[in-house]
């Protein structure tokens, strides 16, 4: 591993850090300590978490809105007449 490569991985693994709010020490650690395999693991983590964590935000946001959800709540556009809406 290049250099370039281990600070690209440095950077990446403090910037998905910050989006949980940890102290800039992780990336301290990693790089005092941390494998290739290692950071690459830890970055993947980091990775797969934010996105399952941004993909149950907009769900709870789509259920929070209050959009209906199945056929049954479009019911009043069936009794209505067309030139009734």
């Amino acid at each position: 591993m290049t250099l370039k490569m281990k600070e690209d991985f440095y950077t990446q693994i403090l910037g998905a850090s910050r989006q949980f709010f940890f102290s800039g020490r992780i990336s301290e650690i990693c790089r005092e300590k941390g494998t290739q395999k290692q950071l690459e693991f830890i970055l993947e983590l980091l990775q797969a978490e934010l996105t399952l964590r941004d993909e149950n935000r907009r769900k709870r946001l789509i259920k929070r809105a209050g959009f209906p959800s199945n056929l049954t709540d479009f019911s009043i556009f069936l009794i209505l007449d067309m030139k009734d809406i």
